[in-house]
């Protein structure tokens, strides 16, 4: 087979080497080129890469090689001819040219797979704005709410909220045993009524358990305008026109904090479903418990009810 290119036109698609087969469909394709320096060829730069199943392990194009490999690029040499290099073949055989092409390679596949994440993100910007907009709707009922118990119930949100940051939800609570429990007491620890002070000793129960503590691990509103919000603003106030001559560094900044922003939404959903649940009226009962006093906090649950029930027709 002779090593010269093939006067015809080629434009790769990304991704579509699946198996070596592929690379027979390619204008200009050589399975085995001269490298040497005789032939004065040098690589131009890479097009794609592949990893093939073991079954289909395929010789390497480096003429004097042909080893034979399952992962590896096509590569363009400097004269116009297609091949396949193993990574470590053209390691091995081509050395600094070889290390050249493939840097240059997986920066413009990274700025490639940047561009099209900002792309879908861009595209799905208008159901995101949606989503973060009934979020900040939640995160400021929750932020009202809790002011309505902070004048109300002072101690028992402070301590709700160290419980929530501690991973704890049980409220516990001191009691003096029964004389039944404080006899099993002495017979299991081979103590007398004389070694507690009162004649019994004391127990620490679980009364109930708070829902929805995980709200206070965070500052939802806080989370929504900084790591969320303000970065995807940045990524849509870009025109179109100058999205498309973006630097790569500037496509691998946006892509970061944007993507991360995306991941910050499921952090989000999840502190909104934790704050509804804390602030339910059955819940928020639960802190009477904790020492509030029962007429105080039926008229603060009421006017965090009502403010949820404003908020949500307001809203619909």
């Amino acid at each position: 087979m002779s090593d010269k290119p093939i006067d015809q036109p080629y434009n790769h698609v990304f991704g579509s080497i699946k198996t070596p087969k592929d690379f027979l469909s390619i204008p200009g394709y050589l399975s085995q080129v001269d490298f040497s320096n005789e032939s004065t060829r040098r690589l131009h730069e890479m097009i794609d890469g592949y990893d093939f199943a073991k079954i289909d392990e395929y010789p390497c194009g480096i003429k004097g090689c042909a080893t034979k490999h399952q992962h590896g690029y096509l590569v363009v040499t400097t004269d116009g001819i297609i091949t396949n290099i193993g990574n470590r073949c053209g390691k091995k055989y081509l050395d600094l040219d070889f290390t050249r092409v493939k840097k240059s390679y997986l920066a413009k596949r990274k700025a490639s797979n940047n561009l099209e994440s900002l792309k879908k993100i861009r595209s799905e910007y208008a159901s995101i704005k949606q989503t973060i907009d009934r979020l900040r709707n939640s995160f400021e009922k929750f932020s009202e709410s809790q002011k309505i118990l902070y004048r109300s119930v002072q101690t028992q949100l402070w301590q709700a909220m160290h419980m929530g940051r501690q991973g704890s939800r049980d409220i516990r609570r001191t009691r003096r045993m029964s004389k039944r429990e404080a006899s099993i007491h002495y017979a299991q620890t081979n103590t007398h009524s004389k070694d507690y002070e009162g004649r019994r000793p004391s127990i620490d129960e679980v009364v109930g358990r708070l829902d929805g503590l995980s709200v206070f691990k965070e500052e939802p509103l806080e989370l929504l305008k900084s790591e969320i919000s303000a970065p995807l603003t940045a990524l849509m106030s870009i025109s179109d026109f100058s999205f498309d001559f973006l630097s790569e560094k500037d496509l691998e900044n946006h892509s970061r904090s944007a993507n991360k922003a995306i991941r910050q939404l499921n952090k989000a959903d999840a502190l909104e479903d934790q704050g509804y649940r804390f602030y339910n009226p059955e819940n928020l009962a639960l802190l009477e418990l904790m020492g509030a006093d029962k007429s105080t906090l039926l008229e603060a649950i009421n006017k965090v009810s009502l403010l949820m029930e404003n908020s949500s027709s307001a809203s619909d």
